[in-house]
């Protein structure tokens, strides 16, 4: 069992998550993640690690604007009531856990980590809060979740956008809400993302 996750940089470079069986002898499984930088020139490297170093979701991780690979793991590997932890993977592959008192992983959704247009910002849903984190400076804040919202974009001023009901809607970081478009008869769409041509 090898599941492989992508996730792309600012610069196009693609970071690569697989298992990898660690033990030569043929006849015992140890799994370690590999964790795979591959350059625009198609030029690779490869790090090992244990499991518990990125956790089973490493997959719903972003970059920021610096190449750090941000992403959710449990506190505890395999203890489902942990808390949860906010890990960074910088380029020389160093893990600094940013903060370990989020609320546990399966207290809520478990979408991936939406980054903003110029990846300054990123945001992720957990316990019924939104978070914000200041990639440059790993601040952190969050507000109270939106009933019935499911965020989907994120905008450079740090504005939310999903769908709640038929409607577009927006969830700056103040709390303020309001829906930027739709109807009640408008069904089975998502939000993919916000544009750069006012930034």
């Amino acid at each position: 069992y090898s599941p492989i996750s992508f996730s792309a940089a600012a610069d196009g470079r693609l970071l690569v998550v697989h298992n990898v069986d660690a033990n030569p002898d043929p006849y015992t499984v140890q799994l370690e993640t590999a964790i795979v930088r591959i350059g625009l020139d198609g030029t690779r490297s490869q790090q090992q690690y244990a499991p518990e170093q990125v956790g089973d979701f490493m997959n719903l991780g972003a970059f920021d604007s610096a190449g750090n690979f941000w992403f959710l793991r449990l506190a505890e590997r395999g203890q489902a009531s942990a808390p949860t932890e906010l890990v960074r993977l910088d380029p020389a592959g160093t893990f600094t856990t940013v903060r370990n008192d989020l609320p546990n992983l399966y207290s809520g959704s478990t979408r991936p980590l939406l980054a903003s247009a110029d990846r300054k910002i990123l945001s992720f849903e957990l316990g019924g809060q939104y978070y914000f984190v200041e990639s440059a400076t790993a601040a952190v804040s969050s507000i109270p979740a939106v009933n019935s919202f499911t965020p989907e974009a994120l905008s450079n001023d740090g504005v939310l956008f999903g769908t709640q009901g038929a409607r577009v809607f927006q969830v700056n970081r103040s709390g303020q809400q309001s829906a930027v478009y739709g109807t009640e008869n408008l069904y089975y769409f998502n939000v993919v993302g916000v544009d750069l041509i006012d930034s």
